[in-house]
């Protein structure tokens, strides 16, 4: 694998340390960035950028390793990809929260739906994914962004909406 990212890959044994950390309640959040560096990282790794497109895959890999692999509630897996990330960032409610008053920011996931990684899918800047291959069960169908349908079955169907939002400063 062609591969530079921080924190570094895991090795299994270390993941599934991971995962029983989640079980136990020390990790409380699981969280990606999308650093889509263009570059393939083939001759001199230490001098590339560190960094891959990963937030696609953030649904995906916690329904099927940690919901239909390891049997991890799914009110678990809203908590550490939505809500808690959320009230650790002074957002919540406006964010990680269905209810009056938030951003209407929904994912609706087939949680059945298994399909193989690929660059296409995936549908990022970046020309590789250190993922292809890798069959996940449980992908998003729908994304809807302040209540506006923007993703659909596969295809961005929305124009794009995003908006910085300040997080609020806290001592």
């Amino acid at each position: 694998m062609n591969g530079k990212v921080n924190p570094p890959i895991r090795d299994a044994n270390e993941v599934d340390l991971l995962w029983q950390a989640i079980f136990r309640g020390e990790i409380d959040q699981v969280v990606s960035d999308h650093a889509a560096i263009p570059e393939v990282k083939q001759n001199d790794l230490w001098q590339a950028e560190a960094g891959f497109g990963g937030t696609a895959l953030l649904y995906p890999v916690m329904l099927s390793e940690g919901y239909h692999k390891r049997h991890l509630p799914l009110g678990d897996v809203v908590h550490l990809i939505s809500r808690n990330p959320a009230i650790t960032t002074g957002l919540f409610p406006r964010k990680g929260a269905i209810a009056v008053g938030a951003d209407a920011d929904i994912a609706i996931l087939d949680l059945n739906k298994e399909q193989a990684v690929s660059t296409e899918l995936l549908l990022s800047a970046q020309p590789f994914t250190p993922f292809q291959g890798m069959v996940l069960k449980g992908w998003p169908s729908t994304t809807i962004v302040r209540g506006r349908v923007q993703y659909q079955n596969g295809k961005v169907v929305g124009d794009p909406i995003g908006r910085f939002v300040v997080r609020p400063v806290t001592d």
